[in-house]
């Protein structure tokens, strides 16, 4: 094989690989719903729900000040609500941002979300643990994905 066309099949082979690469992950669109901070569900870590039957079943917290959340009509025949819950110490006072990225990766059946809480020197010292909570409605999934969930949480200067 001659040096030309070793380089080709070289450059065929690499533009195949981040091809493939850059197609079976996709960036997914989300909405973040927003509802009452008092916390009367718990999530625990994460949860991804098909259904009103499956959102019915997301327990109670204990003492919860509050015996129902208003969530806004979810049509789940198309759409798919993701919970995820993040602990962190002084929450209420040191969360200053979150940013989400959500990924899709079909060939493999899985949904990937990276969860990144940037919170003050506030999260660092003793006090009330909060639950950091969102809520994202994202375009619908099968039942059989495996969601992953990647939390982080960065301080940064007051």
């Amino acid at each position: 094989m001659k040096r030309s066309e070793w380089m080709i099949a070289m450059c065929v082979i690499l533009i195949t690989l981040f091809g493939v690469e850059a197609y079976s992950q996709v960036p997914v669109v989300f909405k973040e719903i927003n509802i009452d901070w008092e916390k009367c569900l718990q999530i625990g870590d994460h949860k991804s729900i098909h259904s009103l039957e499956q959102l019915k079943k997301v327990p109670m917290k204990y003492n919860a000040t509050c015996e129902k959340v208003e969530f806004p009509k979810i049509d789940f025949n198309n759409k798919t609500l993701i919970t995820c819950g993040q602990m962190v110490r002084n929450g209420e006072k040191a969360i200053k941002s979150t940013k989400i990225e959500i990924y899709r990766f079909d060939g493999e059946r899985k949904i990937d979300i990276y969860f990144a809480t940037f919170a003050n020197a506030e999260a660092t010292k003793r006090g009330k643990v909060f639950e950091h909570r969102k809520w994202l409605l994202v375009p619908k999934f099968p039942e059989n994905y495996q969601v992953t969930v990647r939390y982080s949480l960065n301080t940064i200067g007051n």
